[in-house]
C-alpha cells in the first residue's frame, strides 16, 4: 500500500492499495519535486498493475517493481526469470529514477553493463529508469465529432502532438463500430507526421516550383508565345495549389500542422467511433478524446 497524510499526520490525503495476485512489498520510496511519489520494493504478482512499462510482465519469481504514482504514470517490472529484490530509489536532478537491490536471475536486463553476468547466487544490481514525459493530446480537426452523411472514405485529420522531451511522435488511429474499440475495427499504427506532411506538400511543393519556372522562362523573353507559355505554367501551378493546400473540412484549410490518415470500406448508415493515440516511442503514450461519425 501507499498512503499519504498532512503535515500534521491528522488526515489522510490519498491511501491505496498497490499489489496483484502474489506477493509485494514495498521496501524504498522517494518524493520528486512535484510532490509526485516513487516506489520500488518486490513482487511475485503475474498481474502488477503497469502502465507505459519497459517490462510488462513478470520473467519469474520475484520481480522488482518501479513505480510512479502521480508521476509519469511509469508502472513496471523490472527483472529475470530468478528473483529480484528491490530496496532503494532515488532520483537525480533530471528526475531520472536510479534503483539499487540484487537478484539472482541469469538474465537480468542490462545495458552498458560493467558486470555483465551474475557471478553466483544474489548479485547486486543498479538500474537507472528514464522517465518519458507523454506528448500532448492531439486536436481534432475532420471529421467533425457527431458529423454525419460522411462517404465510405473518409480522410481523419488532427493536430499534431508536442513532446516535452523532443522525441518523435507516431499516432496510432482506431476507427471501430463501438466505443470499447472491438467491433468493426479499421485500426492503423505508427502513423508518422513527418510523412504526413512529405505527402501534404509534394503538390505544393512542385506546383510552386512550376509557378518558379515559368516566370524565369517569362523574364527572359518578350514575345507572346513565351508570355502564353507563361500563363500557363501559373494556371497549372495554381490547379496544384488548391487541389493540394485547400481541400477537406475543418482545420483553416491549408495549413501544415496536422496529421492526416484516409481510410476506406467504412459501412454505409453506421455510426463510427474514432480516436488517435500518440506514441513517443519511450512509454510515453496520449490518447485523444473519442469522437464519433456517421456514415451516409
Amino acid at each position: 500500500y501507499v498512503t499519504k497524510v498532512n503535515p500534521s499526520g491528522s488526515a489522510l490525503l490519498y491511501s491505496t492499495y498497490l499489489g496483484g495476485n502474489g506477493t509485494d512489498f514495498g521496501y524504498g520510496i522517494i518524493v520528486d519535486s512535484d510532490r509526485n511519489a516513487h516506489l520500488t520494493g518486490f513482487t511475485k504478482s503475474t498481474d502488477f498493475p503497469t502502465a507505459s512499462p519497459i517490462q510488462a510482465s513478470n520473467a519469474g519469481g520475484k520481480d522488482v517493481f518501479v513505480t510512479g504514482i502521480n508521476a509519469f504514470g511509469s508502472f513496471t517490472y523490472l527483472g529475470g526469470s530468478g528473483d529480484e529484490l528491490g530496496y532503494d530509489i532515488v532520483l537525480d536532478s533530471s528526475e531520472n529514477v536510479f534503483v539499487i537491490g540484487k537478484t539472482t536471475s541469469i538474465d537480468f536486463p542490462t545495458v552498458s553493463p560493467l558486470y555483465g553476468s551474475n557471478a553466483g547466487d544474489f548479485d547486486a544490481f543498479v538500474a537507472k529508469i528514464e522517465l518519458s514525459n507523454s506528448p500532448s493530446i492531439p486536436g481534432l480537426l475532420n471529421p467533425a465529432n457527431g458529423q454525419q452523411g460522411l462517404p465510405a472514405t473518409v480522410t481523419f485529420r488532427w493536430n499534431p502532438s508536442t513532446d516535452p522531451d523532443g522525441d518523435p511522435v507516431t499516432y496510432d488511429l482506431f476507427v471501430c463500430e463501438d466505443e470499447n474499440f472491438t467491433t468493426g475495427c479499421f485500426n492503423t499504427f505508427d502513423i508518422a507526421s513527418l510523412e504526413n506532411k512529405a505527402i501534404y506538400y509534394a503538390g505544393i511543393g512542385s506546383g510552386v516550383g512550376l509557378l518558379l519556372f515559368g516566370i524565369v522562362l517569362a523574364g527572359g523573353v518578350r514575345n507572346r508565345r513565351k508570355i502564353s507559355l507563361m500563363i500557363a505554367m501559373i494556371m497549372i501551378a495554381g490547379i496544384l495549389l488548391v487541389s493540394c493546400g485547400g481541400g477537406g473540412g475543418g482545420g483553416g484549410g491549408g495549413t501544415s500542422n496536422e496529421v492526416s490518415y484516409t481510410v476506406s470500406g467504412l459501412k454505409p448508415g453506421t455510426t463510427y467511433y474514432w480516436k488517435v493515440v500518440a506514441d513517443d516511442g519511450k512509454g510515453g503514450r496520449t490518447e485523444s478524446p473519442v469522437w464519433s461519425f456517421i456514415t451516409q
